[in-house]
């Protein structure tokens, strides 16, 4: 069976806007047309989308193209509208399924209906939040409910914008393991040129489908310009994400390496935090005049680093020209800030 791919604008923007991403995706042989009608902003004064005139935008390309339409819904009258417009799936945005009362009331106004939900991830990593929202739908007689794999918020600077911590996902997965997996490396990536490396990271893990976020001008997007495809970058993705990967029981090998690429993941997310934590000590240090070369401080922390290698049968040789290759790019960083001390050690 063919993964099921969505995709289409983070927002509707225009009738022509919609109708000509409808027509390219129904040539690309997509499925499902997506674009989100109202938008929850995290402050306000930026747009929020059209609302009910992006659903008749939506129905108008259904009615033209036959392709099938889904948005996010927010609130019980978000459900309603989408109902009248005969919006065919709906998904609930990240910061909704953190929040327990909302999706109670999302899944009250749902009860009775046939619409498909795909359920984002929380933007913080909580694995509860995330069932316990699915389950509310379940419960409340929704049919079809799928999870929305779109990376989580962590604190500090990160390669992605949203990292996507795959063991969360895969303890997901445990938990349900009948429960349909989308992929979201859109938001994950942040940033358009990126989207095919995590795309072929959802591909190796084998989702069951894929929400891809594409533009007819994403520099004109009113909402998420950077990680928008223009229609030929998504044309050139296409053939990976429609890549069938095999059912059959993944081998120990398998396993083992994806198992390494999650922790390769948190790896470098914690190295950019460190170095971001860096920065902001060289800053410091500026501020109140003190002496940026401390080598005793990374003798002194270098032999701690080995103490705890001896203590749990880690190479101390490896873990020494570690620690010193950080510490040249620590070095590196500080000397890229304009003043006229020295980089410090560490």
């Amino acid at each position: 069976m063919s993964p099921l791919i969505i995709s289409g604008p983070c927002s509707a923007e225009s009738e022509k806007q919609v109708l000509s991403t409808a027509r390219f995706l129904v040539e690309q042989h997509v499925s499902v047309l997506r674009a989100g009608a109202w938008k929850p902003r995290t402050t306000p004064g930026h747009f929020e989308g059209y609302g009910e005139k992006a659903l008749q935008w939506l129905a108008q390309a259904k009615a033209e193209t036959g392709i099938k339409t889904a948005t996010e819904a927010a609130l019980p009258h978000h459900v309603e509208m989408c109902n009248r417009y005969g919006i065919d799936m709906i998904w609930i945005g990240a910061r909704t399924t953190a929040s327990p009362f909302a999706v109670q009331q999302l899944a009250d106004a749902m009860r009775g209906m046939d619409t498909p939900v795909m359920v984002k991830n929380p933007i913080n990593p909580d694995i509860h939040l995330w069932t316990g929202a699915i389950e509310r739908f379940i419960a409340s007689g929704v049919k079809v409910v799928a999870a929305v794999h779109r990376g989580f918020c962590v604190h500090g600077n990160t390669f992605y914008r949203y990292p996507p911590l795959w063991h969360i996902a895969k303890q997901l997965h445990q938990l349900m393991p009948d429960l349909l997996m989308i992929g979201d490396p859109s938001h994950m990536a942040g940033r358009k040129e990126l989207v095919p490396t995590i795309s072929r990271q959802f591909v190796r893990r084998g989702y069951d489908g894929y929400m891809i976020e594409c533009h007819p001008m994403p520099s004109t997007a009113l909402t998420d310009v950077s990680q928008q495809l223009d229609f030929n970058a998504l044309a050139a993705l296409l053939p990976l994400l429609k890549e069938v990967v095999s059912t059959e029981t993944p081998d120990t090998l398998s396993q083992l390496r994806e198992r390494i690429d999650d922790i390769d993941d948190r790896l470098l997310t914690l190295l950019q935090e460190r170095m971001e934590t860096v920065s902001e000590l060289g800053t410091y240090k500026r501020e109140h005049d003190m002496p940026a070369s401390q080598p005793e401080r990374f003798r002194s922390m270098l032999r701690q680093r080995l103490e705890w290698c001896d203590a749990h049968g880690m190479n101390e040789a490896f873990v020494k020209q570690l620690f010193e290759l950080i510490q040249q790019e620590s070095i590196r960083r500080q000397q890229q800030t304009p003043d006229n001390h020295q980089p410090s050690d560490i």
